[in-house]
């Protein structure tokens, strides 16, 4: 089993955007309320279709 996850920064993302298609990503700032309320779901999609989607989280 992959990981549902994949965490990337902004010089490793186009890189693992372009391995597997299609891709959802998230841009993440820990100090931010608003990403912070949207991850719980964002990972229980991950886990959900991680079989179809590649999901990946760039952390700022």
């Amino acid at each position: 089993m992959a990981q549902p996850i994949v965490y990337a920064t902004d010089s490793t993302l186009m890189g693992i955007v372009k391995q597997k298609e299609p891709t959802l990503v998230m841009v993440f700032l820990p100090t931010c309320p608003h990403c912070r309320a949207i991850e719980p779901y964002f990972r229980e999609y991950s886990k959900q279709y991680e079989d179809s989607v590649n999901f990946v989280m760039e952390i700022s």
